[in-house]
């Protein structure tokens, strides 16, 4: 029983936060998601569904550092969020968003995670502005080009703030590592099935 578990374990100890896991997990599957959440989700799928529908090229919604900076296409900074580069991208982020955004709304309330969210893609897009410029300074001029989509950067901030919490994570039941480094140990790994992903974008 996961619920004596987590009584008998160790406060802030990986055992506890692997049962605080499975229950948060637990109780996602079993609820539909919050309001915020699965505005989110649907305003997801609704993008990805326009663009197959009506073969709009993604590139033009993806950020990219250059075009934001010296055209002034800003709004890239918003629609890059929502936008995702195939089935794959955008059933593993909406898996991810159902689960780990769905139980912070719970925690937190759905209007403190709305402008948690708005916060969130505001940093996001001004750090991959700062790092493309840096990059580019220091002669990877690439980095000004890359085109990036998705709701990754947003869930990767989440998973951080949730896994911050906790002395170590485990991933996939395979290897612990310290609570702090587990997003971005997952984040290696990821990188290793989908070589594709944008760390820009991460």
């Amino acid at each position: 029983n996961c619920q004596l578990s987590i009584l008998n374990a160790e406060p802030h100890s990986a055992k506890y936060y692997r049962c605080c896991e499975r229950t948060m997990f637990q109780t996602s599957a079993q609820k539909p998601p919050p309001i915020f959440t699965f505005l989110t989700i649907a305003l997801c799928v609704a993008v990805h569904i326009i663009i197959f529908v009506f073969t709009v090229n993604d590139l033009t919604l993806a950020f990219n550092a250059r075009l934001v900076l010296f055209d002034f296409q800003l709004y890239r900074l918003l629609t890059s969020v929502y936008v995702h580069g195939g089935l794959l991208h955008i059933f593993f982020n909406m898996s991810s968003t159902f689960y780990i955004q769905s139980s912070l709304e719970r925690q937190h309330g759905t209007l403190p995670m709305a402008y948690l969210i708005g916060c969130l893609i505001v940093l996001i897009g001004a750090l991959q502005l700062i790092l493309a410029s840096v990059l580019w300074s220091v002669g990877f001029p690439s980095s000004m080009y890359e085109n990036a989509v998705g709701y990754s950067g947003v869930l990767f901030s989440l998973l951080h703030l949730h896994s911050a919490q906790a002395s170590s994570r485990s991933i996939y039941g395979f290897v612990e590592v310290p609570g702090w480094v587990y997003p971005w140990a997952l984040l290696v790994l990821i990188s290793v099935v989908m070589p594709n992903i944008s760390w820009q974008g991460h």
